[in-house]
């Protein structure tokens, strides 16, 4: 019975394509007749002449398993298959009647880029794509982390208190403002592997000089452009995975991103291990001195020119070539996807028509070769304009209100603690060398003003780090692995929106719970699942961005995102190094305060998919 509606639906198909359009409606009601198909192979007239709806309805009478990909595009089949024209049994006749009469009058029905991609199979492409962006993530993670081990060991060189702690560890953040939305602006005018392969050469080159500086202010001055080279990785990476992606894989891939930024924070510790647990110095006092932590942060930098190298060989995203209108790159990016995946030919591509963007009408940045300088300028700008009009209006403009005050409260907590854990544990051992029998909590410790009461630590002493603070720290970016991987498992299942609330709520736990904890096993114990918890918001916020916000305006809402949540970040650094030795316990109520603001925000955001 299933075979004979088949058969039925089928030849109803074949009549429209092969009828004229007087024709095409009485051809409807005999679709059944086993004379209309016979008499079909005989008819050879144009289907490019006829009204695009004849078209249109035939496409809508054929299931969705009646659908495959053939040799020269989409094929109409009674069963899956993806046979050429030769093989195709004796019992397949329509088929091969259809498939033939495409292949010989060029009729290739346009692919959505979501199928096309699929198309492409999925195998080494993904995997190497995914292995390079997991490569530069933790760049960013690495790169943004770098001040946390620096601080305890560069103090003697440019004399830092506490709050000078706190507005050098905000000098790559304040870059990180600066940088983000101009990023984010030119990812969608410009793509995104333009922003990539700068970005990272920028923070290369500014972790060099900085590694070269002599005077605090200089040392600052380097620091900043570290930040706003390196958050244009950090807020395209996302994007750029995504657009490789169909909507099926597309949360599994950037949740596995999360993994990576763990890599880089792990890997920090253990180069610090390396490196700054060793006193040394070359070059003269006053003049010139590269020492242990100088070397610790051109190391840091070398990655970055690495991702530069590996992104300089991979393809700009297919969904924003296909999004300026650049169909013929588009479709090369996606011959080399399924050359990659499938070891085939790239002439056996199925897909040889792509529809237009859905966005396109809304993308206000063409490609503009021969216009002069003043010209593109021009045509930038009023892009612009009109792009902001999109994201602030409607339900994008709340959307945007809502991921931004998140990403603020989330990211003035995360920020805070992570930049400040290595200063405080190594507050803390000194603290119990000194007085092994008293309380150890990080606001007692704070309060007694160790470090200025620990004078008599010998020169040999400064400008290394306790090697139990490197393994404390270790410790707490380990903890991060388990929930990392959990995240690839519950994003597939659970709805991002539940899924960020949660995570936010969870955190607010051991944020507020640090401040009653009065040993360094506590402490440690309490931060690792602060940080367990704490590093998983920013991914689903930007899964979650992802689905929301149209192709046009993503990178322009995830850099947005971003800047506001640096901001969060800078302003939770200063205010963190001006209360930690006289106000502390304020500190901690105000993060959990934050975090809990943050939860309920989300609860606003529209509902998405889970998986998807």
């Amino acid at each position: 019975m299933g075979d004979e509606n088949s058969q039925n639906k089928m030849t109803n198909i074949w009549n429209l394509f092969s009828k004229t359009p007087s024709q095409a409606t009485s051809a409807q009601t005999h679709a059944s007749q086993p004379s209309t198909l016979r008499g079909a192979s005989s008819r050879r007239h144009s289907i490019g002449s006829r009204p695009s709806e004849i078209v249109s309805h035939a496409l809508h009478e054929v299931v969705s398993e009646h659908i495959i990909a053939g040799p020269r595009g989409t094929l109409l089949t009674l069963r899956p298959s993806r046979m050429s024209v030769d093989s195709i049994g004796s019992h397949h006749t329509l088929e091969r009647m259809l498939l033939r009469r495409r292949t010989m009058e060029g009729i290739d029905l346009p692919v959505d880029l979501d199928d096309a991609i699929t198309l492409t199979g999925h195998g080494k492409f993904q995997y190497i794509l995914m292995a390079l962006c997991g490569f530069i993530y933790s760049c960013c993670s690495l790169s943004t982390t770098t001040l946390s081990f620096v601080l305890p060991a560069a103090q003697y060189d440019f004399d830092l208190t506490s709050s000078d702690k706190g507005i050098l560890n905000t000098a790559p953040l304040w870059g990180m403002v600066g940088g983000a939305y101009i990023w984010g602006n030119f990812a969608d005018s410009r793509g995104r592997k333009f922003v990539l392969l700068y970005s990272l050469l920028i923070d290369s080159i500014a972790a060099t000089l900085s590694s070269l500086c002599q005077s605090y202010r200089l040392f600052f001055f380097c620091r900043f452009f570290n930040g706003f080279g390196i958050i244009g990785a950090t807020s395209i990476v996302f994007a750029y995975l995504g657009e490789f992606m169909d909507p099926t894989r597309r949360d599994n891939y950037l949740s596995r991103l999360e993994l990576f930024w763990t890599f880089g924070i792990i890997a920090l510790p253990v180069i610090g291990t390396v490196i700054l647990t060793r006193s040394w110095a070359v070059g003269f006092e006053g003049v010139f001195v590269f020492n242990s932590w100088r070397l610790f942060v051109l190391t840091c930098g070398i990655p970055s020119l690495i991702g530069v190298i590996l992104i300089a060989g991979m393809p700009e995203s297919p969904r924003f070539l296909l999004l300026q209108g650049k169909d013929e790159k588009t479709k090369k990016v996606l011959v080399r996807m399924f050359a990659t995946n499938t070891d085939e030919k790239p002439s056996r591509y199925p897909v040889s028509v792509l529809k237009p963007s859905p966005e396109a009408e809304a993308y206000y940045f063409p490609d503009l070769k021969g216009v002069s300088c003043y010209g593109r300028l021009k045509h930038i700008f009023i892009g612009l304009i009109k792009q902001h009009e999109d994201l602030f209006h409607g339900r994008s403009f709340i959307n945007i209100i809502i991921t931004c005050f998140i990403d603020f409260g989330v990211m003035s907590v995360y920020y805070s603690v992570i930049l400040w854990v290595p200063e405080l544990l190594h507050r803390q051992e000194l603290f119990l060398h000194s007085h092994p029998f008293e309380p150890a909590s990080l606001c007692h410790v704070s309060e007694r003003k160790i470090l200025s009461e620990s004078s008599e630590e010998s020169d040999e002493g400064k400008g290394t780090v306790d090697i139990l603070t490197f393994l404390h720290t270790f410790v707490i970016c380990l903890a991060c692995l388990p929930s990392n991987i959990m995240l690839l498992y519950l994003i597939s299942h659970i709805n991002k929106k539940i899924l960020l609330v949660g995570i936010m709520l969870l955190t607010a736990v051991p944020t507020l719970g640090v401040y009653f904890m009065d040993s360094v096993f506590q402490v440690t114990a309490m931060l690792c699942l602060f940080e367990a918890t704490a590093t998983l918001v920013e991914t689903v916020l930007f899964c979650a961005i992802v689905e929301i916000f149209p192709l046009n305006t993503r990178g322009t809402a995830l850099s947005l995102t971003v800047t506001v949540g640096r901001l969060g970040a800078v302003l939770g650094n200063i205010v963190f190094g001006l209360l930690i030795d006289n106000h502390c316990p304020h500190i901690f109520i105000g993060m959990t305060t934050m975090v809990v603001l943050s939860a309920f925000a989300a609860l606003f955001l529209p509902k998405m998919k889970s998986g998807h």
